[in-house]
C-alpha cells in the first residue's frame, strides 16, 4: 500500500500522510490542498479552508472584510495549483459570539468581491 499522497516536509503534511494511511484505499484523492472527485465526465476538485485569528490574520491588522477576501483569496488559490476551474466558493467562516454587529456581513462581503 502507498505511504499516502506525496507531499512536503512539516507537521502538516505529516498529518495528512498519517490520515491518508489511516484512512487506505478510501483516502484516493486525497491532497495537500484539495480532494479530487472522480465523476463521469470531469473531476470535481473541492476545497475547505478555515482562517483561524492568531494564525492566518489579526484583526489589530485588518478588517473583516479584509479577512473575508483573503480567506477566499486562498481557497482560490488551492483550486488555481490544481489546474481547476472555479465554479464556486465554499465559505468557512467562524466568529467569537462577541464579535460587533455586521462583523459577519462585512466578512462576507469581501469574500463576494474577491469571488467577483
Amino acid at each position: 500500500m502507498s505511504e499516502g499522497p506525496a507531499l512536503g516536509g512539516g507537521a502538516e503534511f505529516d498529518r495528512i500522510r498519517a490520515i491518508a494511511s489511516a484512512l487506505g484505499p478510501r483516502a484516493a484523492g486525497l491532497g495537500d490542498d484539495c480532494g479530487l472527485i472522480a465523476g463521469r465526465a470531469d473531476t470535481l476538485v473541492v476545497s475547505t479552508d478555515v482562517s483561524v485569528e492568531g494564525v492566518h490574520f489579526r484583526l489589530d491588522w485588518m478588517s473583516h472584510e479584509e479577512v473575508g477576501w483573503r480567506a477566499a483569496a486562498a481557497a482560490l488559490s488551492d483550486l488555481a495549483a490544481e489546474g481547476a476551474e472555479p465554479a464556486g466558493l465554499l465559505a468557512a467562516v467562524t466568529l467569537p459570539a462577541s464579535a460587533p454587529e455586521g462583523a459577519l456581513v462585512a466578512l462576507m462581503r469581501g469574500v463576494g468581491d474577491a469571488a467577483a
